[in-house]
């Protein structure tokens, strides 16, 4: 049994370091956009709340969450607004593929399973590169 237990501790770890690794890289791999359509809206939502603002119309008012984790780390930790949307996309980054890989297991994939599924997720467009762009085009 402790054995056992061992051995998911050690898969876990693994599996969160390979999810740090594959966000970094499409991290790196990831261009930005020069629209930036939205980015002074969820600015606005990150640095002030849902107080009365000419900026917060809607589709921004209706997607608050990100951007007030966003403000949240940034106040908690002292860094720029744009600092505090990359921590919380990198973050979400590898908790997206950590938790994929924990549930291919959970349903009955083996541990290089639940790695190919991580891998999969990481290397489609929709989901890891997706994010990590439109944060990319917030910044600068």
């Amino acid at each position: 049994m402790a054995n056992e237990q061992s051995s998911q501790s050690w898969k876990s770890w693994l599996a969160l370091a390979v999810a740090i690794a594959l966000t970094a890289t499409v991290q790196l791999t990831t261009n930005s956009s020069s629209v930036k359509e939205f980015s002074d809206c969820y600015t606005v939502i990150a640095e002030t709340g849902l107080a009365p603002h000419p900026l917060l119309v809607s589709p921004c008012a209706y997607r608050f969450v990100s951007p007030m984790l966003a403000g949240g780390v940034a106040r908690a930790y002292g860094v720029s607004t744009g600092d505090g949307f990359f921590i919380v996309s990198m973050a979400a980054s590898v908790a997206l593929l950590w938790l994929t890989c924990y549930l291919a297991m959970r349903v009955g994939a083996s541990f290089a399973g639940g790695l190919t599924a991580m891998a999969v997720v990481a290397f489609s467009i929709g989901h890891l590169k997706n994010n990590l762009y439109f944060n990319n085009s917030m910044e600068g």
